[in-house]
């Protein structure tokens, strides 16, 4: 099973969280983290968010799976989930 780490860039303030990316399902797993070690706390443990509050903004999602690579999307700052653009 192989997991690798990402990054999500608000693009409204430049503000970074962080994700955890299951490779075996090619998903990305919907619960944000303000820092690395705190996601690296719940790595393979990790909850799923959903956003509830309706404040989602734009984001580029990264993430070092392969070769690396990023896409654009939806996530909330305020509930730590994706909101769209996770495949």
């Amino acid at each position: 099973m192989s997991h690798a780490n990402g990054k999500v860039l608000f693009l409204k303030d430049n503000h970074i969280m962080y994700y955890e990316y299951d490779g075996t399902t090619d998903t990305l797993l919907s619960c944000l983290y303000e820092n690395y070690a705190e996601m690296l706390k719940k790595w393979r443990n990790q909850p799923r968010n959903t956003c509830t509050c309706g404040k989602s903004e734009d984001v580029e999602i990264a993430n070092d799976y392969g070769f690396g690579y990023w896409h654009k999307g939806l996530a909330c700052r305020y509930c730590k989930a994706f909101v769209s653009g996770v495949f």
